[in-house]
């Protein structure tokens, strides 16, 4: 059953419902850019696009840079393709286990998603969870938990002026992977970033004995964005125009190096040369002593240190370990407190 306009603060908004199917990441990915252009030339209505990626693959954020986020050896080993969206938002490591949602078009008064959109177009994926049974909830502005975990990251943005939220629900959490695309300091970094992520991220595999398929997962989404105040849903397909367009202008775009690999964003000077979100407000950060001293690895809830550690050489080459330090200690303290004076964590390498 559809939603009515009941409670919505105005008229019924008709949402386009296209379900891609199981594509390549490219077109998983990036296939919104098409409809938004549709969308803004009132060619095509508001839209809500579902989507199966065929092969894993790195979803790189808008403001992010492939050279500081993401290694090399390891996109090459795994033949990993990089997809650039026009969303914001960290990396993600994407698999065929994740169902993806993207609604193109309206949103809470300004050109690009606030906290009042997010709210309204998760409002579907968090009931589709609840379907599943699952006590999921929305921590605000734009995961969803379930037990505290996140299992669903989401993103906004823009494009041709027009609104564009996109996210997904893990299917599984290959935290090995997620963790593996991302550049690292250390080894030592990058195994503290595994554990952070164990304890942070769970997914429908972990949650359920018996998981939904990614095509169970569409259909509940289906029906929970067709249940939604104010919105009137209706199944179609991308027109021919939007499949050309895309074809034509946003895959060559996004093959384009001068794209996907934006030069970084200027920054101003700080000790911090790398910072990961894990989930929530929780980071993980490496930061340069003082003085030019050797680095430390701080992870952070919101303002809040939770704990310290120093790379240590491991028992073989090329292996690097990790000692807990004390939060009074005064190398951890320095960092405490330049943090403090410095741009927010999201500014961070």
């Amino acid at each position: 059953m559809n939603g009515t306009a009941e409670g919505a603060g105005g008229p019924p908004i008709t949402l386009r419902a296209i379900d891609l199917g199981r594509v390549a990441p490219l077109t998983a990915q990036a296939f919104c850019e098409s409809i938004a252009v549709s969308v803004a030339r009132n060619a095509s209505p508001a839209t809500v696009l579902f989507a199966r990626p065929q092969r894993p693959y790195v979803s790189l954020g808008f403001h992010q840079s492939y050279d500081e986020e993401l290694d090399p050896r390891y996109l090459a080993r795994h033949r990993l393709p990089v997809v650039r969206r026009v969303t914001g938002g960290g990396t993600t490591y994407l698999d065929p286990s994740q169902a993806f949602y993207e609604v193109i078009g309206p949103c809470d008064g300004g050109p690009a998603p606030g906290p009042g959109s997010f709210a309204r177009w998760l409002a579907a994926p968090l009931a589709a969870l609840h379907s599943f049974g699952l006590p999921a909830r929305l921590r605000a502005p734009s995961d969803l938990e379930v037990r505290g975990r996140k299992i669903s990251g989401n993103a906004g943005g823009e494009h041709e002026g027009v609104p564009i939220v996109q996210g997904g629900l893990l299917g599984r959490a290959n935290v090995e992977a997620m963790a593996g695309v991302l550049r690292s300091p250390g080894p030592g970094f990058r195994a503290l970033a595994r554990g952070e992520m164990r304890r942070a991220l769970t997914s429908l595999a972990k949650e359920r004995a018996d998981p939904p398929s990614t095509a169970e997962v569409v259909r509940e989404l289906g029906i929970a964005f067709a249940a939604l105040p104010g919105v009137r849903l209706r199944w179609s397909r991308p027109t021919g125009e939007e499949i050309r367009r895309f074809r034509r202008e946003v895959v060559p775009r996004h093959r384009d190096p001068a794209w996907w690999r934006l030069p970084p964003v200027p920054r101003p000077a700080t000790r911090r040369v790398r910072a990961i979100r894990v989930a929530g407000a929780r980071w993980l950060e490496a930061w340069s002593g003082a003085d030019g001293g050797g680095l430390l690895y701080l992870v952070f809830d919101g303002d809040r240190p939770e704990a310290a550690y120093r790379p240590a050489p491991g028992r073989s080459a090329g292996r690097e370990g990790v000692v807990p330090l004390d939060r009074t200690d005064a190398a951890v303290r320095s960092v405490i407190r330049a943090r403090r004076r410095g741009p927010p964590a999201g500014r961070a390498r």
